[in-house]
């Protein structure tokens, strides 16, 4: 319980440390600022996000060698999915730079326990899952260059979680944003705006994680 307890807390305050930078990332063909109450609101919406999902990678995971790496994927893809959101964009940056920290983390890990198998399973998860991404870019669309990106991320931490774990990786995004674009159509009674891909990937490397451990 302290550790998970301990987990939040990080998560909050590493939220709250970064929020800022996630709204200065201008919106897609909109360099205008937002106002100041509603970034508020969208912090305090981060920072608690933030705590919950560290809270729930520490309690299913506990003190173990992946925790690290996991801890920095679940942050990373919850920020990524904070500035989509916001402006529609995932930074080349920012995404190179933490899939790069979690491959390594997890590699890490894997050789620390003796298991040289998982860490070549990892980086070949991470490269598979970018095919898969690229080739749904190309044949049907839909998937932003950011996407395309970041799927190596999520590929990475499902194929630690086994097979199953990336098969999940790899479906539950699709479905999760096929769900809440028909519901938010359901609800309008028409067809919105376009709705950014990156949250439905941090919910399916959240879902991995919790499900697939």
């Amino acid at each position: 319980m302290v550790g998970v307890l301990a987990a939040a807390v990080v998560g909050a305050t590493a939220g709250a440390a970064t929020a800022p930078h996630a709204w200065r990332v201008p919106p897609r063909g909109s360099p205008l600022a937002q106002a100041s109450r509603a970034r508020r609101g969208r912090t305090c919406a981060l920072v608690a996000v933030q705590a919950l999902a560290a809270a729930l990678v520490a309690a299913r995971v506990g003190w173990d060698p992946v925790l690290a790496g996991l801890m920095v994927a679940e942050f990373s893809s919850v920020w990524l999915s904070a500035v989509d959101l916001h402006a529609h964009r995932l930074p080349a940056f920012a995404v190179y730079a933490a899939t790069a920290l979690v491959l390594c983390l997890l590699v890490l890990a894997a050789l620390a326990g003796h298991e040289p198998r998982r860490a070549l399973a990892v980086c070949a998860g991470a490269a598979a899952l970018r095919l898969v991404y690229q080739a749904v870019s190309v044949g049907l669309g839909g998937i932003g260059a950011g996407d395309v990106r970041l799927s190596s991320l999520l590929g990475a931490v499902g194929a630690w979680g086994g097979w199953h774990g990336w098969i999940l990786a790899t479906a539950l995004p699709f479905v999760t944003f096929a769900a809440v674009g028909m519901a938010i159509n359901a609800i309008r009674g028409q067809h919105g705006g376009a709705l950014p891909f990156g949250p439905a990937m941090a919910l399916g490397l959240l879902a991995v994680v919790v499900l697939a451990g």
